[in-house]
């Protein structure tokens, strides 16, 4: 059965996607062929404890004005995107750098407003990222696409750069309205110009169906971003859920005498890391060979690398060298950077976060007391103070009002944007941008009214 496809895209108060919010998104639903069927826009008012990045605003046109001026609430806001995606549900979501950015923060926006975040590989809904088959694109059909120099001389693969390069007009880059119709654009040329590809996207959509593209050969091509090479599995990572593999355009290294950050780390590392969750570009060999990139290597080399990584897996428990080479998780600080951790409590407190919003306002601060997690606790505050003031004590409004101003003037080194982070950031724009004076000193003066 065929599905359709949700394209969408976020316009944010800031590039870090759990301590910022998405102020905008758009959406539209195709069928198959990629023809629309259905789409929104809609936006968000600012959260309080919310203050932009001038950056960001200089980038997305937004008017700081306008931003306690948006009909939803973030939180009416979440519960509609939702509503929405839910309507659209089972279909393959896409966006354009979707999985390095626009899918954290959607997660983020769910996360915070008492949602589950895992919605677009629920359900049966899927998900692939254009940007990733962008990139390929150029590597493994060369002639499909064009791809414009940037200042440095090399081809950007920047959205806003492909999409006119080829024959998208009129592209209104930066609303996220304006990006979905641009990533439709590009999706249809590479469905169109380079089928292999987008065949082995639509294969690797899930968990599941990436796990089996990666272990049905011994043999396997993956392109990873702007690199593609020749692999074989070595064993499963990250408590099972990413797969790691020999990197074959390298001979097996001495184990022994190889240093850690060698095999797991920089251009050259031995192993790689493959994330079935976030449909890897893996190929068979005669999928790799049927594509028009014009790449091979020796088949003898090849057939000795991964005789002499065999012997490697006898002796050595490569993936638990690499559990040791990594970092141990440190717990957030915050609440809204904790959406990773303590998975259970989301199926333990699930109940009770239906019951929030499904409560009458009146009756949410009783609701509120049923949630057991303590970071679900604190978004619940914040959605009552939020978007239910009258519920408010003046003493308890007071105080919140005080620990926002606090938080947003605060001088150390904090995940959010500060006002002091913020003017350093205004007056760096300035002095580069100095024709967008009007536009950074509107922002700026915005940002001003936030100082305590």
């Amino acid at each position: 059965m065929q599905q359709n496809f949700l394209f969408y895209d976020t316009e944010t108060s800031d590039r870090d996607p759990f301590f910022g919010q998405i102020f905008q998104l758009a959406a539209v639903l195709t069928d198959a062929d990629l023809n629309p069927i259905d789409s929104f826009d809609i936006r968000s008012k600012r959260l309080p404890q919310i203050l932009p990045s001038p950056g960001a605003l200089l980038v997305n046109g937004l008017d700081p004005a306008s931003l306690d001026q948006a009909p939803y609430t973030n939180y009416e806001f979440a519960g509609e995107v939702r509503r929405r995606f839910m309507a659209w549900t089972p279909a393959i979501t896409c966006g354009y750098n979707s999985f390095g950015f626009d899918e954290k923060c959607l997660r983020s926006l769910f996360y915070q407003n008492l949602y589950p975040p895992y919605i677009t590989q629920l359900d049966g809904n899927s998900r692939i990222d254009i940007l990733p088959l962008t990139q390929a694109t150029e590597i493994l059909y060369p002639d499909a696409l064009v791809f414009p120099l940037n200042d440095k001389g090399k081809t950007s693969k920047k959205l806003e750069h492909v999409a006119p390069a080829n024959g998208f007009e009129e592209h209104n880059a930066h609303d996220a309205l304006g990006d979905v119709e641009a990533t439709i654009h590009v999706a249809r040329l590479i469905k169109a110009r380079a089928p292999v590809l987008w065949q082995a996207a639509l294969a690797a959509r899930t968990k599941r169906d990436a796990t089996a593209r990666a272990t049905r050969q011994p043999l396997i091509y993956v392109q990873s971003r702007s690199t593609l090479f020749p692999a074989m599995l070595i064993g499963r990572v990250h408590n099972g859920r990413d797969l790691l593999v020999a990197d074959l355009r390298f001979d097996a290294p001495d184990i022994a005498s190889t240093s850690p950050n060698k095999l797991f780390k920089g251009p050259d590392q031995y192993c790689r890391v493959i994330k079935p969750g976030e449909a890897p570009l893996i190929f068979s060999p005669e999928e790799f060979a049927a594509m028009p990139h014009g790449l091979s290597w020796d088949a003898s080399d090849i057939s000795a690398r991964m005789q002499a990584w065999q012997a490697i897996k006898a002796e050595e428990h490569v993936p638990a060298m690499h559990a040791e080479w990594q970092t141990p998780f440190e717990p957030a600080e915050h609440p809204e950077g904790a959406i990773y951790e303590n998975f259970p409590a989301f199926d333990q407190d699930a109940a009770a976060m239906r019951a929030f919003h499904d409560a009458a306002p009146a009756e949410k601060p009783q609701a509120m007391e049923r949630l057991t997690d303590k970071r679900f606790r604190s978004f619940a505050k914040r959605i009552i103070f939020d978007n239910f003031p009258e519920l408010i004590t003046d003493a308890d409004k007071a105080a919140y009002d005080r620990a926002i101003a606090e938080r947003l003037n605060r001088e150390d080194d904090v995940p959010w944007v500060t006002v002091a982070k913020a003017l350093e950031d205004g007056a760096k724009l300035l002095a580069s941008n100095p024709d967008r004076r009007d536009e950074i000193d509107r922002i700026t003066a915005f940002i001003r009214t936030m100082a305590s």
